[in-house]
């Protein structure tokens, strides 16, 4: 059963609801007597500073005048239901929807300058009418949704934020901002909220110059179908940061109006009746006189949009889309993408395989330093050296000299005087010639005494050994001693066959060469291999040779 109040001497029936909020109900009622149509608000008083805003609000609308551009207030009381107070308020009914109703029906559509001027006038009428009430009145809630029509005319209406207060933040202690941020919090929109409200530190005047302001932000968004302040954001309040679409339909005189009114500062910003004496010579004035604010505001916009443009003009165009992509199109944009990927996929590959990479190089680079750090000293004894190899070459070049003690070869690692004696003893069973150093550079200097029959003898020995791979360095001075050619080899023993004395040593560093205890194996030499390194001066890699054990080896 459809409820029934008694408000003012009516009889008032529920007919349906019309809208919802957050603390009651809009709806449509009748006149049971008259049949007149009413609009019924109902809210529920929950707790008591519910019941206290409630008592306020219906205050207010016992205050404001019967204007055509304000909703009309027809009585209003307090009931009790199902042991809840409930404030009944019964206002005059607006059946042609409101603002954002009308923008809703086409979206697409603008409306266009006549019309917004038309609805502006009856907008600033109604907000003019609570202007001069004594105390003055401001409605602090002006937003889109908040203008109905009925029979063609704009009508103001929720009057729950309404207030006759006046602050002046610059007298306030900011221990206090905490309270009137509340309140406004509760009771205003952010989108719509003045930068008075919305920064309290910036310590403006709070007045009725807000409803100004919030004027301003309905006729942008009748204008470009977007709120300036979309993104509720406070900083861009308190700076008014927006933007004005380049490509409209509107006057720049519009455009100015529309800064003008959204003036952060209170004071610079127009009141109410500024508003309507521009309205009413609108077309007759040859341009809107800006304040030094907006004037400020004005020229940061355009800087910023001429910054967009030369940013676009260096950036890649962006084809427009309106409509349908053509299938051709379609299939190079999806070739396009295909190709995007695979680099991206490539460039990823890239970057995982520079890393390990770069991790074989340092590797092989501290291998080297390694190597060289062993070698080091050659550079060092490199002059020694020399004076070295040239006492070496005279050592074979004759025989019957030998190494005295104080001999550059000689060293902390010198073999004692046993070592060399018993080396010289297993060299003259070769038919070498007699050494007790570092392998000679001339190996296949033949003794006198070396006789045919004990050639034979070693060519027998030699076939029983099993051919050997010889590692030779690959860097070895250029016409060095150290290389041996089987064409030299020949040309000094032409009674033999193509072979090598092979010399081999245990790992010990001795001025930048293998030196170490000496044994002597003959190998055959390749036909392939004309020239063989046995030890190169200068090579920065020894590689760490086999020692092989000849003591089965019957000579």
């Amino acid at each position: 059963m459809l409820s029934r109040y008694n408000i003012n001497g009516r009889t008032i029936q529920e007919e349906k609801l019309l809208s919802e909020g957050g603390y009651g109900y809009i709806l449509k009622a009748i006149d049971v007597n008259t049949k007149e149509v009413f609009a019924l608000k109902k809210s529920y008083c929950q707790g008591e500073e519910r019941t206290k805003v409630a008592r306020n609000e219906l205050e207010i609308m016992k205050r404001l005048p019967r204007h055509p551009n304000l909703v009309n207030f027809m009585g209003g009381t307090f009931i009790q239901e199902k042991g809840q107070q409930v404030c009944l308020i019964l206002m005059e009914f607006c059946g042609g929807g409101s603002l954002f109703d009308l923008m809703a029906k086409d979206p697409n559509s603008r409306f266009p300058e006549e019309q917004l001027l038309g609805y502006m006038k009856e907008i600033t009428q109604g907000i003019k009418s609570l202007h001069t009430l004594q105390p003055s009145m401001a409605h602090r809630d002006i937003k889109i949704e908040n203008v109905l029509f009925q029979n063609g005319r704009c009508k103001l209406c929720d009057f729950g934020s309404a207030s006759t207060q006046r602050v002046d933040l610059s007298q306030i202690r900011q221990s206090d901002f905490v309270i009137y941020e509340e309140e406004w919090e509760k009771n205003t929109t952010l989108m719509y909220r003045p930068p008075e409200m919305a920064d309290l530190f910036l310590r403006y005047e709070v007045g009725v110059k807000a409803d100004v302001w919030m004027l301003g932000c309905v006729l942008y968004t009748l204008c470009f179908f977007i709120h300036p302040f979309q993104e509720s954001s406070k900083l861009a309040i308190s700076t008014a940061t927006y933007n004005i679409p380049k490509q409209h339909r509107y006057s720049d005189k519009l455009i100015d109006f529309i800064r003008l009114m959204l003036t952060p500062d209170p004071k610079l910003r127009p009141s109410i009746f500024d508003v309507e004496r521009i309205l009413a010579q609108f077309h007759s004035l040859p341009y809107i006189q800006l304040n030094a604010q907006a004037i400020e505001i004005k020229n940061r916009e355009q800087k910023l949009e001429q910054e967009m443009e030369q940013y676009n003009k260096n950036s890649f165009k962006v084809k427009k889309f309106d409509g349908d992509i053509p299938i051709d199109e379609l299939m190079n944009l999806q070739k396009k993408i295909q190709t995007e990927k695979s680099s991206v996929k490539q460039q990823q590959q890239q970057q995982i395989r520079q890393p390990q990479s770069q991790y074989v190089q340092r590797q092989q680079q501290q291998q080297q330093q390694q190597q060289f750090n062993q070698f080091s000293g050659f550079n060092q004894q490199q002059t020694s050296q020399s004076k070295s190899q040239q006492d070496i070459f005279a050592q074979f070049n004759n025989p019957q000299q030998s190494f005295s003690v104080n001999n550059a070869w000689d060293n902390s690692n010198q073999w004692t005087t046993q070592q060399q004696q018993t080396n010289v003893q297993t060299f003259d069973n070769f038919g070498f010639v007699q050494t007790s150093h570092s392998p000679s550079p001339n190996p296949f200097q033949w003794d006198t005494s070396f006789n045919q029959p004990q050639q034979q003898q070693q060519q027998q020995q030699q076939q029983q050994v099993q051919q050997m791979q010889i590692n030779s360095f690959s860097t070895s001075p250029v016409n060095s001693a150290w290389d041996i050619t089987t064409n030299n080899t020949e040309q000094s023993h032409q009674s033999t066959q193509a072979s090598m004395n092979f010399w081999i040593g245990n790992s010990q560093q001795q001025f930048g060469v293998q030196s170490t205890q000496i044994q002597s194996q003959q190998l055959p030499l390749n036909q392939q291999q004309e020239t063989i390194d046995l030890i190169g001066l200068n090579d920065p890699q020894p590689q760490q040779q086999q020692q092989y054990d000849l003591s089965n080896i019957i000579l």
